[in-house]
């Protein structure tokens, strides 16, 4: 963009061509229609922006696909498509890029492939019509041509291309859609590591690494093992004579970016569990704890504290004559 207006006040500069012709002229000049017509549509996107459309549409197809990645994908490409053609397809996709991020977060995927899918989708679909794609404005200008010439003769033949492509983005993006095990095993060993048995505690089918760690921690009342699944800190009771777990509690509240738990065991029995919140890759977050009777009940409300530094972990301890210290 910068380079284009650069060269037109370049050419006016030089003498190449005038302000009459520059902006006046029907053959040489600036397409008035094009540009009137462009802001026409994104005050019309603007406005939709507003009333949370295209978040809705978003939302609707994760529930039609019931949490499925390929056929999510599948739809928010359709949507895309259709929405590119009846509007500017670069705005479409900064509109359904947002909900995109959060759709895949929640889905556990990675977001790279469906924004490669979207971006492409809305290209293949803002051909179909006059409005949908810039260049077509312009030709439809310069042709004279109109709505219907473009809804005729392209149309068919996009609906086409979004069927293949929808083939291909099976392909492409093939990787995308395999769900890795990350269930969570407790290993006992009974013979100072020669050998160990393992049980299944929890299980997590998720496209992406995870990114979290498991704790340990031991006192009067008893072993303890706190870990992650889905977004969420579980914290469970070890028989180390089994090597089983009983007693598994879920840190209170809703927050599903939850990493990193740490444990420690008061002289009384009593246990702090903390972790880590909204931390990922290459970004810091905030801390929380909350206390436990020694048969796992909460006691008082969750805490809560930022300033957890990027790839920052909490650690916790028992204090020598009661309370606990956390450390981040």
């Amino acid at each position: 963009m910068a380079a284009a207006l650069g060269g037109a006040v370049l050419m006016l500069l030089i003498g190449a061509t005038d302000a009459e012709h520059a902006f006046y002229s029907e053959d040489s000049g600036i397409d008035w229609n094009v540009i009137f017509l462009l802001l026409g549509m994104m005050l019309i996107v603007s406005v939709l922006k507003r009333t949370g459309a295209f978040e809705y549409l978003a939302i609707w197809s994760v529930k039609r696909a019931r949490g499925r990645p390929f056929p999510v994908m599948v739809i928010l490409v359709v949507v895309t498509a259709v929405a590119s053609a009846v509007l500017d397809n670069v705005t479409t996709v900064l509109l359904i890029a947002p909900v995109t991020f959060l759709v895949c977060d929640r889905l556990a995927v990675p977001v790279a492939p469906f924004l490669i899918a979207e971006v492409m989708a809305s290209n293949i679909g803002g051909t179909a019509t006059l409005v949908g794609d810039p260049p077509n404005i312009i030709i439809g200008s310069r042709g004279g041509l109109t709505y219907n010439d473009f809804l005729v003769h392209l149309t068919p033949l996009i609906v086409v291309l979004v069927v293949v492509f929808v083939g291909l983005c099976r392909v492409l993006f093939r990787s995308a859609f395999e769900v890795m095990n990350r269930d969570m095993y407790l290993l006992t060993s009974r013979d100072l590591g020669k050998h160990f048995d393992g049980k299944r505690i929890d299980r997590w089918d998720v496209g992406v690494c995870v990114m979290s760690t498991q704790a340990f921690a031991e006192g009067v009342s008893g072993m303890f093992t706190a870990w992650e699944t889905k977004g969420q800190i579980y914290m469970a009771r070890v028989d180390a004579a089994s090597g089983s777990v009983s007693q598994v509690v879920a840190a209170p509240g809703d927050d599903r970016t939850r990493k990193h738990p740490a444990l420690a065991v008061g002289d009384d029995g009593t246990v702090l569990l903390a972790w880590t919140e909204e931390t990922a890759w290459n970004k810091g977050g905030a801390a929380a704890w909350q206390l436990f009777s020694a048969d796992g009940r909460p006691i008082g409300e969750t805490d809560r504290a930022g300033g957890v530094p990027v790839w920052g972990l909490v650690a916790a301890y028992s204090r020598p004559g009661g309370g606990f210290a956390l450390t981040y």
